[in-house]
């Protein structure tokens, strides 16, 4: 989870400047927004999945297979190529996957079917998207 932090940090920083400076500090504010956004998600989704679905996981055995999900983010290092294309592709991509992957995640954790878990899914999705809209930025 860390690694796919640090990786949209270090794509999303070389992407928009130039500076070495830059491109470190948006690199490690990158890996612990990745980490304290992970939690939240691993911590709604549990919510989600135990409270309203009645899912049988425990908290750690829920966060093995959620984070491992995250993995496919590692695409985010490829935003850092300057051709025109292979950031938004990167990014489409990254984020695409680790949404398929987190859904199965959730569906293999807690013992649903694709159904719950797509909803579980959405449902988290749109609590951070709340979550996020409040945030003073």
């Amino acid at each position: 989870m860390a690694l796919a932090g640090l990786s949209f940090g270090f794509g999303f920083a070389a992407s928009v400047g130039d500076d070495l400076i830059g491109v470190l500090v948006g690199s490690i504010a990158g890996m612990a927004l990745g980490v304290l956004v992970g939690f939240v998600w691993l911590s709604l989704t549990y919510l989600v999945a135990t409270r309203l679905f009645k899912g049988t996981s425990s908290y750690w055995g829920l966060a093995r297979p959620l984070f491992f999900a995250i993995s496919p983010a590692l695409l985010f290092l490829f935003m850092s190529i300057p051709a025109r294309p292979i950031p938004n592709l990167a990014r489409s991509l990254g984020v695409g996957w680790t949404a398929v992957s987190s859904v199965f995640a959730v569906k293999n954790a807690m013992g649903f079917d694709t159904q719950r878990s797509l909803v579980t899914f959405i449902i988290v999705a749109l609590a951070m998207l709340i979550i996020y809209g409040f945030l003073p930025l």
